[in-house]
């Protein structure tokens, strides 16, 4: 399967009879009851949703044919899931490889409402940190984001991005922060070229007055 993303969401191309697309959260969905997507075409598909496969078995599935443009639900249950779902599988029938579709919705529905599964990466940053921010707001907390950071064998323009991003959604969410750590891997100072990483340190505090030195 090749994967490209589109306007309306993912773009699935089997390249091959029964090419399975995976999609994983690192996170599990706990009480989900239905799976719930919409694809652009008519696609005969057998669907798997679990918490984890074990690699050793192959885990049951249900047969669904979904139309193009309408929404179709499925009940966890019925997909091998249990109602905590990590890995929700999508494999095209027949012994012929199937034409590209797109999925422009794909959701785990719970009593609480439902999680997307085709969320941006930035989305998949920010969540946890969104979580932890309504936790704060219900217990009447102020919450500490203690430690972020990016690598510096990363390149300098994504550490920066890196940094941008995180900064400003805590700052956003009334989280206070603090960069993993000054002057090692994650540092925003190198001390033996006296020098700052000024991309990352304009990151964190836009306007710094220290680069202006």
């Amino acid at each position: 399967v090749t994967l490209g993303g589109a306007p309306g969401g993912l773009t699935v191309t089997p390249k091959k009879a029964y090419g399975a697309l995976y999609v994983h959260r690192d996170s599990p969905v706990l009480g989900v009851r239905e799976v719930v997507l919409t694809t652009d075409r008519d696609v005969a598909l057998n669907v798997v949703c679990v918490e984890r496969n074990d690699g050793k078995t192959t885990p049951p599935s249900v047969s669904v044919t979904a139309r193009a443009g309408a929404v179709t639900r499925e009940p966890v249950a019925a997909c091998g899931g249990s109602g905590t779902v990590r890995d929700v599988w999508f494999m095209p029938q027949g012994d012929r490889p199937a034409p590209p579709f797109t999925l422009s919705r794909l959701e785990m529905v719970t009593a609480s409402g439902s999680a997307s599964m085709l969320g941006s990466a930035q989305d998949e940053a920010a969540g946890p940190l969104r979580v932890a921010a309504a936790w704060g707001r219900a217990q009447g907390r102020p919450v500490f984001m203690g430690e972020f950071g990016a690598y510096h064998a990363g390149d300098p323009q994504s550490r920066a991005r890196w940094a941008a991003f995180l900064r400003s959604e805590a700052e956003e969410l009334g989280l206070s922060w603090a960069w993993w750590e000054l002057a090692s891997g994650f540092g925003v100072y190198d001390p033996l070229k006296n020098a700052w990483d000024a991309g990352v340190l304009r990151a964190l505090l836009p306007g710094t007055p220290v680069l202006a030195r």
